[in-house]
Parts: C-alpha cells; sequence; structure tokens
C-alpha cells in the first residue's frame, strides 16, 4: 500500500470502529457552526455515497472545482490550474462507510470516482486557515468579522 495522506490514514486506522455513516470534517477549514448543524442535520447518505458540503469560491485554482445539479455532483476537478469562479469542497463530507476504499487516493481518485453518485449542499462561506502563520492571523481576523454578522 502507498503512503497514506492524514485523512486516509485515520480512516484506515479506524475502519473497525466507524458507523454505518461518519463525518469528515478537515482541520484546516472554518465553517459557522449553524452552518455545520444545517449541513448535519440536512445531508444524508445511501450505500457507496457521499455527501459533500461545498461553497462557492471566486476562484477555484489550487481547491477543487465542484460542478452541482439539482443537488448532485456532476463534475469534480481537484486542483484545477484554470482560474474560475464555482463550488469548491469546503472540508466536511459525510460518508457511507461503504465508500471508503482505502486502496484510492481518498480526494484525487476516490472521490471522483464517485461523481453522479454524490450530493452536495452549499455550506455558505468559509474561511481556509492557511499554512502560515501571517495566514492563519488573517483567518482568525476575517472569521472574527464573520461572527459579528
Amino acid at each position: 500500500m502507498s503512503e497514506l495522506d492524514p485523512v486516509e490514514k485515520v480512516l484506515f486506522d479506524l475502519k473497525d470502529l466507524l458507523g454505518e455513516d461518519f463525518l469528515v470534517i478537515n482541520s484546516d477549514t472554518f465553517i459557522m457552526k449553524n452552518k455545520v448543524i444545517e449541513f448535519i442535520n440536512s445531508s444524508k447518505v445511501d450505500t457507496g455515497s457521499v455527501c459533500l458540503g461545498v461553497s462557492m469560491q471566486d476562484n477555484v485554482v489550487g481547491k477543487s472545482l465542484i460542478k452541482v445539479v439539482d443537488g448532485r455532483v456532476e463534475i469534480f476537478i481537484e486542483k484545477p490550474t484554470t482560474p474560475s469562479r464555482g463550488h469548491s469542497y469546503s472540508g466536511i463530507m459525510l460518508l457511507n462507510r461503504d465508500t471508503v476504499d482505502i486502496s484510492k487516493d481518498f480526494m484525487s481518485e476516490m472521490i471522483p470516482s464517485l461523481v453522479g453518485k454524490m450530493s452536495a449542499i452549499d455550506v455558505g462561506e468559509i474561511v481556509d486557515i492557511g499554512g502560515s502563520i501571517p495566514a492563519y492571523l488573517k483567518a482568525c481576523d476575517h472569521i472574527r468579522e464573520m461572527e459579528k454578522i
């Protein structure tokens, strides 16, 4: 088996403990608490399916580009290189246990292989916490402003 990314490693280590459906939330993304609750209350998955939380982004370069039609994911492109506005993966998803295939790279292989079988719910504005101290501090300031609204 090839080297696992952090999400894959956790899922692999916990595979015998996971319930039928389970939630994955990335730790480098901020989503407003009420939007997380709405996502949990609104999302549902069938055997072998996924519900992605998505957010409209002005530029999806380096993120993901997701085309949603009537609540279904029709296109999923991981890390597009062409600047465009569109939905992007927000860092939260509900999965059915039978969906997880540890033999595949989670975001670049497994999730795209489920196009047409995935649903999507817009979770509103998200904040990428970033990979540096200045980016983190900027994200904190933005989150404080969001919480005032």
